[in-house]
C-alpha cells in the first residue's frame, strides 16, 4: 500500500518541524519539511485522514495545539499541509494528543504539569475552545522520576464509552469518562494500579479488546492486563532487554491489527522486542533486534503493515523495517533517512480515500 507518513520532531538539534514522506513496499522518497513548528512531539490524524493535529513541547513555556489540513492533488496524492487553528495549551511538557473516538474533541496530556486537557473540534476540523482541564496530584516511591504527577499519555478503550491515562509518577493507568459537555469525571472502580515504580508510559489493547500492553518506562517492562467484565486483570510483567539496566526506558508499544503481535520500543538498548500471543493469550518473545539508531521514542506500523518505522531520537535518523505478517517477525532494509529528533509517527493513506 502506498502511504504518506508524517513525522514529528524535536527543533532542539536539526530539525524544524513536521516532515512528510511517501513509502510504499519499504521504499521512501526523500523527507521534507512541511510545517514550521517548535517540537512537535506527538501527532494524530482523523479517520478520513484528512486532518493532522500536533502538540508542540518547547523546551520554554506552555506547548500549543494544532491542526493542519492535509493537502492533496487531483491523484488524492498527499502534497503538503495548511495550518488552521493554533492554541496554546496552558500548562508545561505537552506530550500527547488523540483523538475521542466521535471525533467531537481533542485530548492532551503535559507531563510536567501533569493535566489532562480537553478541545473542543469546531465543523471544520480545527481546534476550538479548552472545555476542561484535569490536574492530576500525587507521587510514586522513584524520588527522580516520581516527585509528584507525571501524565503521559491517554487510550480509549475499544468501545470508546471511558479512557485510561497513563500516569507515569504515580502508577496509575487512572480511567475516566468523556461527558458530551467535555468534561472528564473519574471512574475510579476501573483505575489500575500498576506495580510501585514502574512508571507506565503507553498503552494499546488488542483489536477485540479482550487485552491492554502497557510499556513501563521506568523498569523497561511491559504489563499484559486481561479485561474481563469491563475491569484489567494483572497477567504478565515482562523484562523487554537483556537486563535491568537503569538506562533502558521503554517508550512505544504497538499491537498488529490482528491481535497476534505485540512491540515495544526500548531507549538505553536501542532494541526493538517482538512477543507473539499464545493460544492461551500469554505473549511468548519471539525477537529482538537493533533499532538501527539511538533512543527509539517512536516506534509504528504501517498501513498495511508489511512496514515498520522506529524514530531514533538521538541519532537524528528514521529506520525502515520489512514485517512479514505471517511471523510478526522483523528484518532491516538497510534504509534511514536523516529526520532530526525523530520523536512521532503517523500515516494515511496516499492517494484517493474511498
Amino acid at each position: 500500500m502506498k502511504e504518506y507518513v508524517f513525522v514529528g520532531t524535536y527543533t532542539n538539534t536539526t530539525s524544524k518541524g513536521i516532515y512528510g514522506f511517501s513509502q510504499e513496499n519499504g521504499y521512501i522518497t526523500e523527507p521534507v519539511l512541511l510545517a514550521v513548528e517548535e517540537s512537535p512531539t506527538y501527532l494524530c490524524v482523523n479517520k478520513a485522514g484528512t486532518i493532522l493535529y500536533s502538540v508542540e513541547e518547547p523546551e520554554n513555556g506552555c506547548g500549543k495545539v494544532a491542526s493542519y489540513d492535509i493537502l492533496r492533488d487531483e491523484a488524492g496524492l498527499v502534497k503538503g499541509l495548511e495550518r488552521t487553528s493554533l492554541r496554546e495549551a496552558p500548562s508545561l511538557g505537552a506530550c500527547h494528543v488523540v483523538l475521542s473516538p466521535d471525533e467531537k474533541f481533542l485530548i492532551i496530556t503535559t507531563y510536567v504539569d501533569a493535566t489532562v486537557q480537553v478541545y473542543e473540534i469546531l465543523a471544520d476540523g480545527s481546534v476550538g475552545k479548552l472545555c476542561y482541564k484535569l490536574i492530576r496530584q500525587g507521587k510514586g516511591p522513584n524520588p527522580d522520576r516520581q516527585e509528584k504527577a507525571h501524565a503521559h499519555s491517554v487510550t480509549f478503550a475499544p468501545d470508546g464509552s471511558y479512557f485510561y491515562l497513563c500516569d507515569l509518577g504515580t502508577d496509575h493507568l487512572a480511567a475516566y469518562r468523556l461527558t458530551s459537555a467535555g468534561e472528564i469525571v473519574s471512574i475510579p472502580d476501573k483505575t489500575v494500579d500498576c506495580p510501585a515504580g514502574y512508571g507506565p508510559r503507553h498503552m494499546v489493547f488488542s483489536p477485540d479488546g479482550a487485552h491492554a500492553y502497557v510499556a513501563a518506562e521506568i523498569v523497561d517492562h511491559l504489563l499484559h492486563y486481561v479485561c474481563e467484565d469491563g475491569r484489567m486483570l494483572y497477567v504478565q510483567d515482562l523484562l523487554a532487554t537483556r537486563d535491568q539496566d537503569p538506562a533502558n526506558t521503554s517508550a512505544a508499544v504497538r499491537v498488529s491489527s490482528d491481535g497476534r503481535f505485540v512491540y515495544i520500543s526500548n531507549r538505553g538498548e536501542n532494541t526493538i522486542t517482538v512477543y507473539r500471543v499464545r493460544p492461551d493469550g500469554t505473549l511468548l518473545q519471539i525477537q529482538r533486534l537493533r533499532s538501527q539508531g539511538r533512543t527509539p521514542r517512536e516506534f509504528a506500523l504501517s498501513l498495511d503493515e508489511t512496514v515498520a518505522y522506529a524514530g531514533n531520537q538521538d541519532s537524528d535518523a528514521l529506520a525502515i523495517f520489512l514485517r512479514d505478517p505471517e511471523t510478526g517477525l522483523l528484518k532491516t532494509n538497510g534504509v534511514t533517512k536523516a529526520i532530526g529528533s525523530p520523536v512521532a509517527i503517523v500515516s494515511v493513506p496516499n492517494g484517493h480515500i474511498d
